[in-house]
């Protein structure tokens, strides 16, 4: 069977007829470019500010104490091996969940910023939990109740965290402030991290081996002071992380240390009581037992000598453990807004009102001349 052939000219004239069709109601397309337009210019002239701070760095491992320690070591004839100086190190993909950790969101919401409508600075935790520190916004209101509605839906249908101070309270008893072992938030804390979060970003770049955090707030200070406020939290989590790793590996060293030496001084005991025991005894089952006993308290003593130079090498890790960071990019006080853009906002919006405004008269021409050969063919059959 052939397939039929195309004709281009065919092709270009329903081409050129379908832009004419279309052409004639061009009314249609300027008044929802005009819509577009005028909603661009809400958009632009109501859509809160925001300033972005950026901050680039690489974490580093300080190795100098451990090198200082080695070298005089080495003059007292005592080996301390070094080689594993870096063992352990945090990857940096790991450096985005510290962020969700309970204890760094709440020491973050409690540090202060400054903030314009604040004659002192204030926590987080008051800018987003207080009134007063928020001006209505007439953009926000209605994005909230229309683009981003079936957002609040689903985070209003979503459960609830347990306010676990309060569940603590009634299981104890009323009137009493449990002490928590963990961190926990509170309903209203966890709101706010959640507010929080959404202003701050981690990305993290394996190949190049740096990290970008960027964080955005309504005023330049107060961003800049967030994102000074988080790559120093992040320093110090990391470092809490590396030394609770080291620390354990000190105490499970220091424990075969400690039964190391008990062996040891058990194989010096076994051997000094078997010299007493044969003394003058030249027999060949005494000489073969005593050597041994030498040989098992040697081996003992190496094992002990070796778990002592190793417990060094763990206890200046646990000692110099802290990360610092080289700073590609300090944080900065912004001296532009980052949002919104309003002459990108308003075109962006006009050339898609215009586009869309073209597609829906593209459609409705098509639908419309459906109908009426639906129309047609429905006429033909009835004759």
């Amino acid at each position: 069977m052939t397939r039929p052939s195309i004709n281009p000219e065919e092709v270009d004239i329903d081409l050129i007829g379908s832009f004419a069709k279309i052409w004639k109601r061009r009314k249609a397309i300027w008044i929802i470019t005009l819509i577009a337009f005028l909603l661009g210019i809400f958009v632009a002239i109501f859509a809160p500010e925001r300033y972005r701070s950026q901050c680039i760095f690489v974490p580093q491992v300080s190795q100098g104490m451990s090198g200082r320690y080695a070298s005089l070591a080495a003059m007292a004839g005592i080996s301390i091996d070094l080689s594993s100086a870096n063992d352990g190190q945090i990857n940096p993909r790991v450096y985005p969940f510290i962020l969700k950790h309970s204890g760094f969101q709440k020491e973050l919401m409690e540090t202060p910023l400054h903030f314009s409508k604040a004659a002192e600075p204030i926590t987080l935790y008051t800018y987003f939990t207080e009134d007063e520190y928020h001006k209505f916004n007439l953009f926000e209101t209605v994005a909230k109740y229309t683009i981003g509605l079936p957002r609040l839906i689903a985070h209003r249908m979503a459960p609830k965290p347990t306010d676990v101070e309060a569940e603590l309270a009634r299981m104890i008893g009323e009137g009493s402030t449990p002490d928590l072992p963990v961190y926990t938030l509170t309903k209203k804390e966890y709101e706010v991290a959640r507010m929080i979060k959404r202003r701050i970003k981690l990305e993290v770049d394996s190949k190049k081996g740096y990290l970008t955090l960027t964080t955005e707030l309504p005023e330049a200070v107060a961003s800049a002071e967030l994102c000074e406020a988080v790559y120093q939290l992040i320093q110090k989590y990391v470092s809490a992380f590396k030394k609770a790793k080291s620390q354990a590996n000190l105490e499970f060293i220091q424990e075969q240390l400690a039964d190391a030496k008990r062996n040891y001084e058990r194989r010096q005991e076994q051997l000094a009581r078997f010299k007493d025991s044969n003394k003058g005894s030249f027999t060949a089952r005494a000489s073969i037992e005593e050597d041994r006993l030498k040989a098992e308290c040697s081996l003992a003593q190496q094992l002990y000598s070796e778990l002592a130079k190793s417990e060094q090498t763990a206890r200046l890790k646990v000692a110099e453990n802290t990360v610092t960071y080289t700073e590609l990019s300090p944080v900065s006080v912004p001296l532009k807004r980052y949002a919104p853009k309003r002459m990108m906002t308003v075109t962006l919006w006009t050339v898609f009102g215009f586009l869309f405004g073209f597609v829906w008269v593209a459609i409705t021409n098509r639908t419309r001349e459906w109908k009426r050969a639906e129309k047609a063919e429905k006429s033909e059959k009835k004759k």
